[in-house]
């Protein structure tokens, strides 16, 4: 089950923080009591630090909508506010503060049964559910969901619970939300406008984008032919049949968001593969990926494919030199700002791959990655080596990605934290773990290869007491090799499968037969074949 949070711990702090100075407006609406408040307050409590706590748990039931917590000390203002009203001193308010908690309960049962609160309840529960569905179904940003929740529970006199509850019901409320604004768009939707939809997200045989991110192109010049060409654009999107009255139904926002969202899945991945191509050529550096979609990439020569007739099914569009030559100086330019640090290379690239096609230094940066793309492919198909150690560092790639997904346990391995300071202080942590993990294995698996081939097992000592002195490495345990000459008296050999020697007969009480490795004898007793026979594994050496 995911966890059910929606805010990181400085919005958090926002909301459990009453600590903030207030302004004499707020403490005149909120802390103010009244004469009717006042006599009643009097009556009911005889001791001034009673009174005092009493009414200080009063106005926080008021703002910030619950009552005092135990061991929080309360605002400063807002007890002294409180103790000119009530003609005591507000130094009274310590013996409140350090007396019994069932006093505090009992304030608590007072404010609902004199002054109108109620507890938070089951019932409340799905009554705010149902109030904060239409917020829901408009925003899914988690501070405002909960401030909503706290300012109701405040109109509607109910002291608010633990964040940790309101929280909670703001997650499933939004995720509710969530669910409704998909069944809303789609629930008209026939299976055969589901697979136009779907068609959309498809990068076509030769075609460099997929269908939805050529829609989306903006026109280049004001000419007859553009005119033409949004025509079929419009055509393409109204031959799907698309009900316009089902956008109605979700909230404007909502559908802005979406909107990005499928943005950001069609853009035009081959395209900035190239960019990245082409930013690393220029960096001087050689992008040597394992490319997935190999076989639906071509190839970019300056001449005709004509020229190629071998390769000519592989060959796509030539490269525009033209291009190249008007932007020289900007791409020069860029390259110069990434080296010297000005700019990063992957904001570079993100925006670059948001530029609409005609873009000039996202059309020469392509360009020239199609150039460096199109001899990598070639010496990928001609060498195996390259694509042996491209695999290879692919492979420790996943492999630390791996170990990474493994150490991050915590919260169930998902990263919930909002701003990008604690995100980064989150991956930090984790990186450190990983990097520490890869430094003992460096360490020690480098010490147990030199023990194995000196003749030991490479097996660690884990029991070992020793104190070691700082820079001393963890002692290996000795070699433990033993030879097993054959099974004992009255038992019969057993051979692994992949072990066994045509030689010898699974009966035969002789020695092992020779073995790469070390691989587990079974020696059952004689004449009692089965699966309840008595099994000793030995263990051969190699």
């Amino acid at each position: 089950m995911p966890t059910r949070e929606l805010l990181a711990p400085s919005q958090r702090a926002q909301f459990t923080d009453f600590t903030a100075p207030l302004d004499d407006r707020t403490l005149a609406r909120f802390y103010t009591l009244s004469d009717t408040e006042l006599e009643l307050i009097r009556r009911r409590h005889r001791r001034g630090s009673t009174q005092l706590g009493f009414a200080v748990q009063f106005g926080y039931a008021r703002l910030p909508g619950r009552v005092l917590r135990v061991g929080e000390e309360a605002h400063p203002q807002i007890v002294a506010t409180l103790a000119s009203q009530l003609g005591v001193d507000a130094a009274v308010f310590a013996a409140y503060v350090h007396g019994r908690d069932t006093t505090r309960r009992e304030h608590q049962l007072e404010l609902q049964r004199d002054f109108g609160f109620r507890s938070f309840s089951a019932t409340i529960y799905r009554e705010l559910a149902g109030w904060l569905m239409p917020i829901a179904l408009s925003t899914d940003v988690g501070p405002v969901l909960v401030g909503a929740i706290i300012d109701e529970l405040r109109e509607r006199k109910v002291l608010a619970p633990a964040l940790s509850t309101i929280e909670r019901l703001a997650w499933e409320t939004r995720r509710r939300a969530e669910r409704l604004v998909f069944v809303r768009l789609t629930a008209a939707l026939t299976d055969v406008q589901r697979e136009q939809l779907d068609a959309l997200l498809v990068v076509q045989p030769g075609a460099r984008m997929t269908t939805l991110a050529a829609l989306r192109q903006p026109p280049r010049r004001p000419t007859p032919a553009t005119f033409v060409a949004l025509a079929e654009r419009l055509q393409t999107i109204r031959a799907i049949g698309l009900n316009a009255d089902v956008a109605r139904q979700v909230h404007q926002t909502r559908l802005v968001r979406l909107a990005r969202e499928g943005a950001r899945y069609s853009p035009q991945t081959g395209a900035f593969s190239d960019q990245i191509f082409g930013i690393c050529q220029l960096l001087g550096f050689r992008y040597a990926p394992r490319i997935r979609d190999l076989a639906d990439k071509r190839l970019h020569p300056f001449e005709k494919a004509s020229a190629y007739p071998t390769l000519e099914p592989l060959i796509g569009d030539r490269v525009n030199v033209r291009q190249i030559e008007s932007q020289w100086e900007e791409l020069l330019r860029l390259a110069t700002s990434i080296r010297q640090g000005t700019v990063t290379a992957s904001l570079v690239l993100r925006k670059l791959a948001s530029y609409p096609r005609q873009n000039g230094l996202a059309w020469g940066l392509r360009e020239i990655g199609r150039i460096d793309r199109t001899l990598f492919t070639l010496d990928w198909l001609h060498s195996p080596e390259l694509r042996r150690r491209v695999t290879v560092g692919l492979n420790k790639g996943k492999a630390k990605n791996a170990l990474s997904r493994a150490v991050c346990f915590h919260r169930r391995g998902m990263v919930q934290d909002r701003t990008f300071d604690d995100q980064r202080l989150r991956a930090g942590g984790l990186n450190l773990v990983v990097a520490a993990i890869v430094l003992w294995n460096t360490v020690y698996l480098e010490r147990a290869v030199e023990t194995l081939r000196a003749g030991g097992t490479g097996e660690y000592r884990w029991g070992s007491d020793e104190t070691r002195q700082p820079g001393q490495r963890r002692e290996l345990r000795p070699a433990r090799r033993r030879a097993h000459t054959g099974p004992p008296t009255g038992y019969r050999t057993k051979f692994p499968k992949r072990c066994r020697d045509p030689r010898y007969s699974s009966t035969d009480n002789v020695p092992a037969p020779p073995c790469r490795g070390s691989c587990a004898i079974s020696w059952f007793p004689t004449g009692t074949p089965g699966r309840d026979s008595r099994r000793i594994v030995g263990r051969r050496a190699g």
